[in-house]
């Protein structure tokens, strides 16, 4: 929520790309793996070969923020960033690429509904003392994945594009 309302004063264009950059590492780093590894601890779940599970897990957000870092050079990222001015705040517009598609798609909602599954699994064995436990960190992070999908279908719910801080607030009131 910081690197968006940093994003949101920044008076120019390469600031406000900075900022956008600082979220896409923040969400990656600070949000998806730790998700994760709290879900497999907390659901207790085995990993069959933790190390390639693991390396794989880290290594596609590794991936992902040399491209980030790299942008400049190939514009995989922020191919045609500019700024709005329809709203209070000069927003940052761009086009998603293939490669944020794909990151999205195969990698955030496939390890966050991963987690979630996980916790639900749980959930619903029998004789589960935690069970309301399980049920509320899933609906909490079901929340801003769910809704999630309005920025990349490119549908404005909010004057912003990027209404992850809503819905990650939202989440995060319901854990």
């Amino acid at each position: 929520i910081l690197g968006f309302i940093f994003e949101l004063i920044s008076p120019n264009l390469q600031t406000k790309i900075l900022w956008d950059k600082f979220q896409w590492l923040t969400d990656s780093f600070l949000v998806f793996i730790p998700f994760l590894l709290f879900a497999v601890q907390f659901s207790e779940h085995k990993i069959q070969r933790p190390r390639l599970t693991w390396g794989i897990w880290i290594g596609i957000p590794v991936l992902f923020t040399l491209c980030l870092l790299t942008d400049s050079l190939h514009h995989w990222l922020y191919p045609d960033p500019h700024l709005s001015t329809d709203y209070p705040f000069p927003d940052l517009q761009y086009s998603f690429t293939p490669l944020v598609y794909a990151y999205a798609l195969l990698y955030v909602y496939a390890v966050n509904l991963y987690g979630i599954s996980l916790l639900i699994r749980r959930a619903i064995q029998p004789y589960n003392l935690y069970r309301l436990q399980y049920w509320t960190i899933a609906i909490g992070f079901s929340i801003p994945l769910v809704l999630s999908i309005f920025s990349l279908a490119n549908i404005h719910i909010t004057p912003q594009r990027d209404i992850a801080p809503f819905t990650l607030a939202i989440g995060n009131a319901v854990v």
